[in-house]
């Protein structure tokens, strides 16, 4: 009995100014920001107190928000929005400690590019500020914000395929399937890029990347004379069909040889 009576008179204290039932406490305001919610610390073996404020602070991270802006509250769980073009996120602000929060984004029927606050990928390990989201899909992104960095969970994954096109010595001539491979899985392509290791001392190295037989670009990838890359064309690639099928067969021509060239490669950057 008298073990009972301790433990009653720890937790008897008092922590409104007058006690108050839960059917009293009508709004989520109505509490004084010094007011605590009693924990037992079995560490310390003592009674410790959360301010209900700090208790809001931590756990307000609810609901779901169609987002109107490109602004992905912290404040809540989920996060909804739909683009049709590239955008730029922002965080509403800084949430406490330990917050989770998410965004569900859906895309229209073209890959968008999307740019957010720096973010610690967990799936690469590396920190990144953008990403390719495939065209029309649904994207669920999550973040942990552990006081000092966003740790990402769930940023579509991309990967680049590096073709050689020629051997490193023998300068490259022009032909239809210069090399033959399949695809290894559905996805979306998102970038090119050729190289030489040897530049073109007159004429410009094109190639063309081709899905089932038929072209995939709309400018070819083009590298200028006396340059070792694409980076530099007079004018950029650019990709008219960007879906790839599993298992489709890919072929890379060269349209155009140039004199001298030699080493080729050609890059393709995948989403899936």
């Amino acid at each position: 009995m008298k073990k009972f009576l301790l433990i009653f008179c720890l937790f008897a204290v008092p922590l409104w100014a007058a006690d108050k039932t839960i059917d009293q406490l009508t709004v989520a305001t109505d509490h004084a920001a010094a007011d605590k919610f009693p924990m037992w610390d079995t560490s310390a073996n003592a009674t410790k107190g959360l301010t209900l404020s700090t208790l809001w602070a931590l756990s307000h991270a609810t609901g779901a928000n169609a987002m109107g802006a490109l602004a992905i509250s912290t404040a809540y769980a989920v996060n909804t929005k739909s683009i049709s073009a590239d955008s730029t996120f922002t965080f509403s602000g800084a949430p406490p400690t330990d917050t989770w929060f998410s965004l569900l984004l859906t895309t229209d029927a073209t890959a968008r590019v999307v740019t957010i606050p720096s973010s610690y990928s967990m799936g690469s390990q590396a920190t990144i500020t953008s990403f390719t989201a495939p065209p029309s899909s649904k994207t669920f992104l999550t973040w942990h914000y552990n006081g000092s960095t966003y740790e990402l969970f769930g940023e579509p994954s991309s990967e680049t395929w590096i073709i050689a096109v020629s051997d490193e010595t023998t300068a490259i001539t022009t032909g239809t399937a210069k090399a033959t491979f399949r695809a290894p899985y559905a996805c979306t392509v998102v970038a090119v890029f050729a190289e030489l290791n040897t530049v073109s001392s007159s004429g410009t190295p094109t190639f063309d990347i081709n899905e089932g037989g038929s072209t995939i670009l709309g400018n070819k990838l083009v590298i200028d004379a006396s340059e070792l890359t694409t980076d530099t064309a007079a004018n950029a690639a650019t990709i008219t069909d960007n879906q790839l099928a599993a298992h489709a067969s890919i072929t890379i021509d060269i349209d155009t040889a140039g004199t001298g060239a030699k080493g080729a490669k050609v890059h393709i950057t995948v989403v899936h």
